[in-house]
């Protein structure tokens, strides 16, 4: 029965090798379970491993459809077949395999490398011809592309691909990493350290790669001021380097950049301890409540409060503009104490000769006087509206500033709803405005004005720190944030992350 499985998996490997096709479905129908015998094993050299060293496209399509797992066996030497054909340049066997399984770029190999890691290495491919160079940056975009995520998968070392590629001086694949960071605003991957603490732009000014240092530290993203494990800065590093031309240069890129030697980084070392043992700052408090609100409040219950708030919002602005009683107003030729007025209407001769006739009546005017109205009854001495007034304005304003700031919080936080928000902060000044238009009295009109306008500052103030806390990736860039602010919400950020 062994020998029988031996040479069933012996005629399976030459038909890999050929791309026989024929000769892998007469080895299933000798043996149905021949393709799990294989699977069964922990590390195997299975026919897609077979295939793809031997370029073999369609064999390779066909045995990985039959057994997809065989896309994340590893051989015994800790490689999977994307892993093989990356070495042997069988670039149009890779493009097949991940148009076909994607998810094989972040499968890890030896030490944790993925076929991302590595394309990225430019070691693993010295002394090749320049087309052979130029596919394999073609490769390591194509997988970028496919799986952006797999930017952040990383080596037992650590290490994410952009650290292999400044290690190994890969100055093509840093460019490619560092335009998919911009573009999926995955900017914190910058900040990264490998076993050692050190960030990809340590390791650039370590290896004195004057080129990959004004790369990295000309994006805006860059912490030039990370400390590694030995508690150095980059320019550190980099004064500690011969004083040769290139380092030289190295420190004034870096000093030009911003970046500071360890002594004129303060508060560096807060540590997590402290962190937790300290009171929330109001920013941090802010972060916190909008995390949790975000969390547990779903879909259907937020589509019920934007829903009550715009007819809250709706209902208070209407108010507004027709008060029960109605407003003030009216030009100067109101009679406000009303009146008669007489009319006389008079016709003449026609070319009929019809008679001359007049005829007297009497209009009447009501009485418009705003001070009797419902809204304002209550009037004083001096003439001024009352506290009928006051209590009205007081209570609709109230009501349709905390719509208006529930359904600024409730609209996703998207590019797309900018310009949605910026209306809703301009019809919160039209609020306001509407005073001057509405209110008989000019002492009310500009008190309640002013009112409506700190309301808005105030509501958009909230709705901006809640934005920008959710936008902690970009927090070191605030020029309001200092860098122990900057720790301690990535602190607090990591710490909410890793709840259930």
């Amino acid at each position: 029965m062994a020998e029988r499985l031996r040479r069933i998996k012996e005629r399976l490997k030459a038909a890999a090798e050929t791309g026989d096709i024929e000769g892998l479905y007469e080895s299933i129908k000798e043996d149905p379970n021949v393709l799990d015998h294989i699977d069964a094993i922990p590390f195997v050299d299975t026919p897609l491993h077979t295939a793809a060293s031997a370029g073999q496209i369609d064999f390779a399509i066909e045995i990985l459809r039959l057994k997809p797992s065989f896309g994340r066996k590893l051989n015994p030497d800790g490689l999977s077949s994307l892993h093989l054909a990356l070495l042997k340049d069988k670039f149009e066997m890779v493009k097949r395999l991940i148009k076909l399984d994607k998810e094989l770029i972040r499968v890890k190999g030896k030490q944790g490398n993925t076929p991302l890691h590595f394309i990225a290495n430019k070691e693993i491919y010295a002394n090749q011809e320049q087309r052979v160079l130029d596919g394999r940056v073609n490769i390591l975009a194509g997988f970028l592309f496919a799986s952006p995520d797999s930017i952040e998968d990383l080596t037992n070392q650590d290490e994410t691909a952009l650290h292999i590629a400044v290690k190994t001086n890969n100055i093509s694949a840093v460019e490619i990493i560092l335009g998919l960071i911009r573009w999926i605003n995955k900017k914190r991957l910058m900040a990264n350290k490998d076993d050692k603490g050190n960030t990809a732009l340590h390791l650039a000014v370590k290896n004195s790669q004057l080129e990959l240092v004004k790369l990295l530290v000309k994006e805006s993203f860059a912490d030039r001021n990370a400390k590694n494990s030995a508690t150095l800065t980059a320019l550190d590093i980099a004064l500690l380097l011969e004083q040769s031309d290139e380092a030289k240069s190295i420190v004034n890129t870096l000093r030009c950049a911003g970046a500071l030697e360890s002594s004129s980084s303060a508060n560096n070392d807060y540590s997590l301890a402290k962190f937790l043992n300290s009171p929330a700052h109001p920013f941090e408090a802010v972060y916190k409540h909008k995390f949790f609100m975000d969390r547990e409040v779903s879909i259907e219950l937020r589509n019920i409060g934007m829903v009550v708030a715009v007819l809250i919002a709706t209902a208070t602005f209407t108010a507004v503009l027709s008060p029960p009683g109605g407003v003030g107003g009216g030009g100067n030729d109101l009679l406000s104490n009303g009146g008669n007025v007489n009319a006389t209407v008079s016709s003449t001769n026609n070319l009929f000769g019809a008679n001359t006739s007049f005829i007297n009546a009497t209009l009447s005017i009501p009485t418009d006087n705003p001070a009797k109205r419902l809204l304002f009854q209550n009037v004083t001495a001096s003439g001024t509206y009352g506290h009928a007034f006051l209590r009205f304005y007081e209570l609709n304003t109230f009501a349709f500033v905390l719509s208006m700031a529930v359904i600024m919080f409730v609209l996703p936080k998207l590019y797309v709803f900018a310009l949605l928000k910026g209306a809703l902060v301009f019809m919160l000044m039209a609020y306001g405005c509407s005073f001057d238009f509405i209110a008989p009295s000019s002492g009310y009109s500009e008190i309640f004005f002013w009112v409506s306008y700190v309301c808005v500052m105030l509501v958009y103030f909230c709705h901006f720190m809640a934005t920008t806390a959710i936008g902690v990736d970009d927090y070191r860039r605030r020029s309001f944030g200092s860098e122990l602010r900057r720790k301690r919400l990535m602190m607090l950020k990591r710490l909410l992350d890793n709840m259930e």
